[in-house]
């Protein structure tokens, strides 16, 4: 889609933005961007309630709330903007995906509270799309042992869907985003690329399989992954969604206690996207993501690439990403393909860090 400015009006540089901003992905390529939301969120008062473990312990998946000294709620909420025509399937996967956090802090989800957008229609439509949408939602929770237990629903200009979502865990078995250790490798259970190949499709530039495949893929649950890696002991956890996985491997390192060794040439990625994004097909988000290249080591050697610009694709549904040792890392990955994730693999090691800053190193194998 071209969106046409007369000559003369705009300078080339706001022309080239606002072409940029012509077509709005959903998904989670509709996210607000990370720095909008940390410079909002650092002008909020601290929460002063005891009982609140997550606060000042950098970012988590989920909140935590303690409950008695064994027993902790984790709580998360999440909501996606259709990108499909089918609401019982664009359902299915925002429900996958609303679980990912609950599943990521290495807990099993308890119980859901949906939030639906739906679009004006006649009573008869309406009531056709909201059974289809709170059927797929109704399927996957089910299939993830998790209850619904309430919800809300309001007019909205487009279909959206999302899950407040509740679990419960021993403060010890959490999974955190912080904990990686010097010689851990890191392995992520499912492919990238989501952002661009919808991207595309929004633009008919996708083909038919690529997508389907994706869609495929979104529709995987972390479920098992989580026991894997629980299993596997990982030091630390999170899932790929909005930021990409650059944005999100740098919550892992926060602290700045670590250094990451990237591979991209082990980077798993759905059909299509490495021509998609040799198109430069990026998502809404995807420019913004790229900010965090300011701490990759070496990013002037891989610009060009496919595999250097997936690393700030969003994802929606995406998988786990989690630091495991290296002495039973090859053993974790059979476990994960066994367990339903064929394309889980290592992509990366950690390093000692004593600059204290974030440095992502990235080659290409």
């Amino acid at each position: 889609q071209d969106l046409t400015i007369a000559k003369g009006i705009v300078d080339k540089d706001t022309h080239q933005q606002l072409q940029a901003h012509a077509i709005r992905c959903s998904g989670c390529g509709a996210k607000v961007a990370s720095s909008v939301l940390t410079e909002v969120l650092m002008q909020l008062p601290s929460p002063q309630h005891e009982d609140v473990l997550s606060h000042g312990r950098g970012p988590e998946d989920a909140a935590q709330i303690r409950i008695t000294a064994d027993r902790v709620l984790l709580q998360s909420v999440d909501q996606i903007r259709a990108f499909i025509n089918d609401p019982w399937l664009f359902a299915k996967i925002a429900t996958n995906h609303c679980l990912s956090d609950i599943y990521a802090m290495g807990a099993m989800p308890h119980s859901a509270m949906a939030i639906v957008g739906l679009p004006f229609a006649s009573k008869k439509i309406a009531t056709g799309q909201l059974h289809e949408i709170m059927q797929g939602c109704s399927e996957v929770l089910q299939q993830n042992d998790c209850a619904l237990i309430g919800g809300h629903s309001a007019e909205a200009g487009e279909l959206s869907f999302g899950l407040s979502v509740n679990g419960f865990s021993h403060p010890q078995k959490l999974l955190s985003k912080q904990g990686m250790r010097e010689g851990d490798v890191l392995i992520l259970c499912k492919p990238l690329g989501t952002g661009t190949l919808l991207a595309a499709d929004m633009q008919r530039l996708a083909k038919g399989r690529w997508i389907e495949a994706a869609l495929e893929q979104m529709l995987v649950s972390n479920k098992e992954a989580a026991l894997c890696f629980q299993e596997f002991e990982a030091s630390a956890c999170t899932d790929i969604t909005g930021f990409g996985l650059a944005g999100h491997l740098l919550e892992m390192m926060a602290s700045g206690s670590n250094a990451v060794e990237l591979k991209l040439n082990s980077l798993p990625i759905m059909e299509g996207a490495r021509q998609t994004l040799n198109q430069n097909i990026f998502s809404s988000i995807h420019l913004e993501n790229k900010r965090n290249e300011e701490a990759i080591v070496c990013q002037s050697d891989f610009k060009p690439s496919a595999e250097y610009n997936i690393l700030f694709d969003p994802q929606t549904s995406g998988g786990l990403l989690a630091s495991v040792d290296a002495l039973s890392a090859a053993e974790c990955v059979q476990e994960l393909k066994r367990r339903g994730y064929p394309q889980a693999c290592v992509i990366g090691t950690v390093l000692s860090n004593d600059k204290g800053v974030s440095s992502l190193i990235i080659t290409e194998s």
